[in-house]
């Protein structure tokens, strides 16, 4: 018997054993008899077996895969079917040739997830299978591929622990098993470029991998070597920022691997050209490539990454949060438009699907993600309880993990809580954010844009008093000339918290903002803003100035092309209240009555109703009951499905008419 077959013998004999003293007295002869060959491949693989051997049973139970989640798309394949049918029929130290896909396919998961032990021990069960009695008719090929990409899932582990030695020793086993299986054009492909097919960057030379695709084509290599530097090639260039260039390259690799739906072979080059595809804005191409992945009989981890990069391809989201600050990125307005409601459905199915899957897995990193890319998802669709819960659970995740990024999102859940307007909760987690940002010393800029969200939840929590010292801290911390929206931002809100409070002082705030305002590029919204509400601050105070720097608002709006019938509606409205307070109340009127046409016009009937109300109460006020009663009927009509301000105006509708009557009573006399 050759010494190589007796030595896989003697492991897999182990294998089938108790754990104790004749287990590994059978792993120690296997060791002493590949040092005694030179063959470091057997020695790697016996050595790694006695370290484990103590705990060989308990991990048969963990590393058996569970049922992946049903999956509600027809065109998608549940994810274990089969193989971990057959794990979980099997006995905990069944050695069994159908095994080894199964073995290998948790082997992928459990790495992907970063359980290095556990990825090694599926590895050394797939082997084992490998090493029994294939069923009649299998040839070597099929052992020969397995046993390759066993050898591709360590490299990639060896690779991402930066155990570089390690893994050069494995590519060149894995070169031995590609001659065996006589695909030679792939082992001279790998024997040339060795890791940098695996994900390592160049250290010296950064055309190795453009050099050697040339060279393969000119030697007419076989599509199965250009398709391992063409993919290798573009990961390359998607992460240096270069995914156009990385779509053509593979589009063409995705063209070799041929038009075989179950080829496993096109699955790495159609993700990535999903990624890179994504990278490139190209959102419909990339979904059209994970759909097409999606349809294979993919690992858990694979298909979870799969599933939330399609729910961003969606949902058309390639913003990258957290780019340029660790808070201030999130400051930065997101694009405009109505979003497709049915695609944004989709999308947090498949988010959905994900996290369940993360879960099975109990893959944190995954867990975290998914429950990011669900809660963007929801705040877009509206939908608030979700969004908090989405953003709790990641938080809770990445505290049991110690994740690096647990701070950004503590600060994504108080966001959250801010729109649902639960300030005392948000005002805890912000509290907690601001500690962090002060004690890591990061930038001023930082420490301003979480002041100005702590101010906000603040407000929400009727505690003007800390909302004014927050937001004039960070107003301090601000720089003007180089921070001018910031610096609107802060002075808009806390312009807008004194002019609440009647203090005067709301004039020089907002005049410094509209100042600010005036630095940013033209058309920036944050001019009008700034001189709609300053405005409306001259008038409060007697200033009838307000009412030039309200006309100039609306001038503004309609110069930057805004959509201003809704804008013009608001400014309309706080003309009429500037009016009040100037004492001018026949114009006044006039001005609220229109104020609430425009906003029947735009369909805005709540603001309508209260305009309504506010142009009622003011003919009350002069004496005229009959146009007032008028009033109060339609402000009443267009409040109906709000309760409280309703009743309020019905009931002073009640009062009105008992003065009618009484007026016409008095007059009839």
């Amino acid at each position: 018997m050759q010494p190589e077959i007796h030595i896989r013998r003697l492991l897999g004999t182990s294998d089938r054993l108790p754990a104790g003293p004749l287990e590994r007295q059978l792993i120690d002869e296997a060791i002493v008899l590949a040092d005694a060959l030179g063959d470091e491949r057997l020695g790697y693989e016996a050595r790694r077996r006695m370290a484990r051997s103590s705990e060989l049973a308990a991990e048969a139970v963990t590393l058996a895969p569970m049922s992946a989640t049903g999956c509600p798309i027809d065109d998608v394949r549940n994810d274990t079917a089969g193989a971990n049918d057959v794990l979980e029929s099997a006995t905990p130290n069944t050695i069994e040739f159908e095994l080894a896909p199964a073995w290998l396919r948790v082997a992928r998961e459990r790495a992907t997830v970063g359980d290095v032990t556990g990825a090694r021990s599926a590895i050394a069960r797939c082997r084992d299978c490998l090493d029994a009695p294939p069923p009649p008719g299998t040839g070597r090929s099929a052992v020969a591929r397995l046993s390759a990409e066993l050898y591709a899932l360590e490299i990639r582990i060896a690779v991402e622990r930066g155990d570089y030695e390690q893994a050069e020793r494995l590519c060149s086993w894995r070169v031995d098993v590609l001659i065996e299986d006589e695909r030679l054009d792939l082992a001279e492909v790998e024997l040339q470029l060795g890791l940098l097919l695996f994900g390592v960057e160049p250290q010296v030379r950064r055309g190795d991998l453009e050099r050697a695709l040339g060279e393969a084509r000119r030697k007419g290599f076989d599509a199965e070597a250009q398709v391992s530097i063409l993919t290798a090639l573009a990961e390359l260039k998607v992460n240096t920022g270069l995914a156009n260039e990385a779509v053509t390259l593979l589009l063409v690799a995705v063209k070799l691997c041929g038009y075989q739906p179950d080829d496993e072979t096109v699955q790495r080059p159609l993700y990535q050209l999903a990624r890179a595809r994504f990278a490139a804005h190209d959102h419909d191409g990339a979904r059209a490539a994970l759909d097409r992945v999606l349809r294979h009989p993919l690992d858990r981890a694979f298909r979870a990454r799969s599933l939330l990069l399609r729910a961003r391809a969606l949902a058309s989201d390639g913003s990258e949060q957290g780019v340029g600050g660790w808070f201030t990125a999130l400051a930065q307005s997101k694009p405009t438009g109505n979003p497709d409601a049915r695609r944004l459905l989709e999308a947090v199915t498949d988010a959905d699907r994900a996290l369940v899957l993360c879960l099975e897995l109990g893959y944190s990193q995954g867990i975290i993600e998914a429950c990011g890319v669900l809660a963007t998802l929801l705040e877009d669709l509206g939908t608030a309880s979700g969004v908090i819960e989405a953003w709790r659970r990641a938080l809770t995740e990445s505290e049991r993990i110690r994740h690096p990024h647990t701070q950004f999102l503590r600060f994504r859940l108080a966001r959250a809580l801010i729109a649902a307007e639960r300030g005392a909760e948000a005002c805890a987690e912000l509290m907690e954010v601001f500690a962090f940002v002060v004690e890591m010393g990061l930038p001023t800029t930082e420490r301003s844009e979480i002041l100005y969200w702590l101010g906000h939840a603040q407000r929400l929590a009727d505690d003007d008093q800390a909302a004014y010292a927050s937001w004039s801290v960070a107003l301090s911390l601000t720089q003007p000339p180089h921070e001018p929206r910031a610096a609107v931002r802060l002075g808009l809100a806390l312009g807008r918290l004194l002019l609440d409070d009647d203090d005067q002082a709301a004039v020089d705030v907002l005049s410094r903002a509209l100042r600010c305002a005036r630095l940013l590029p033209a058309g920036s919204w944050e001019v009008v803003d700034a001189l709609h509400l300053l405005g409306q601050a001259q008038c409060a105070f007697g200033d009838r100035t307000g009412l030039d720097t309200l006309d100039e608002a609306i001038c503004l709006a309609a110069d930057f092309a805004f959509d201003v019938d809704g804008l013009f509606a608001n400014i309309t409205e706080s003309r009429a209240h500037a009016l009040d307070s100037l004492g001018d109340d026949d114009e006044a009127v006039r001005v609220a009555a229109r104020a609430t046409a425009l906003y029947e016009r735009v369909g805005q009937r709540s603001s309508a109703g209260h305009t309504s109300l506010f142009t009622a109460r003011l003919l009350r006020s002069v004496g005229q009951l009959t146009e007032a009663q008028q009033w109060y009927e339609h402000s009443v009509e267009l409040l109906s499905a709000e309760g409280a301000v309703a009743r309020v105006a019905d009931g002073e509708l009640r009062i009105v008419r008992k003065q009618t009557q009484s007026a016409v009573g008095r007059a009839s006399a």
